[in-house]
């Protein structure tokens, strides 16, 4: 009998050992979720509000050289254009897939007038060209003096996504590092809004 006693003692003890890591683990696991998602909203909501303080801002005709063959083009906003803000990344994966997520954009609209740029510095010129030869980028892409590009620019996060038309910013979008859901919903706005 006293043999019974000690091994349901032993089996009681490991038991409850397991148990109770199991349950250290998983609320460890929901706290660490619950902090990651707090994160992500409070950027998102950061987001949303430095993209609208630009928006209806006005921006002047923008001269600049293209990248790739150094042509100078004096007007880089027509009627309708969707301009992508190339500087310093915090993230080289997340602006690869922003890109991506552009070019796809650039071939899904390209018959509806709506001219998709990018614009980047002198100092930054030269990553972006690795960039645009790796993702094989259909979209042109200019480099401006520092001056203009801070005009435009709404924060030090990049990529940025301005959406201009008759030289009036419409609507201003900065990604979330790691959130691809989040760029998906803007994107989606985006084109019903179009």
């Amino acid at each position: 009998m006293t043999k019974t006693y000690k091994y349901g003692f032993w089996i009681l003890l490991i038991s409850t050992f397991t148990f109770y890591n199991f349950w250290r683990i998983t609320k460890t696991s929901c706290g660490k979720e619950n902090i990651l998602c707090k994160e992500i909203n409070k950027k998102r909501i950061s987001s949303l509000m430095k993209s609208n303080i630009i928006s209806r801002g006005k921006i002047k005709s923008i001269k600049g050289k293209n990248i790739v063959t150094n042509e100078l083009n004096e007007c880089l906003l027509k009627d309708a254009t969707l301009i992508i803000l190339l500087s310093e990344f915090k993230c080289n994966e997340c602006q690869e897939k922003e890109l991506k997520r552009l070019n796809i954009l650039n071939e899904t609209i390209k018959s509806d007038g709506l001219n998709i740029i990018g614009i980047t510095t002198i100092s930054k010129m030269s990553q972006v060209i690795v960039q645009r030869k790796i993702l094989k980028l259909d979209f042109p892409i200019y480099w401006v003096d520092d001056i203009t590009f801070s005009k435009i620019s709404v924060s030090n996060e990049y990529p940025q996504i301005i959406y201009v038309k008759d030289n009036i910013i419409q609507s201003a979008f900065i990604p979330v590092p790691l959130d691809d859901g989040f760029s998906e919903i803007y994107y989606e706005h985006f084109l019903k809004n179009l």
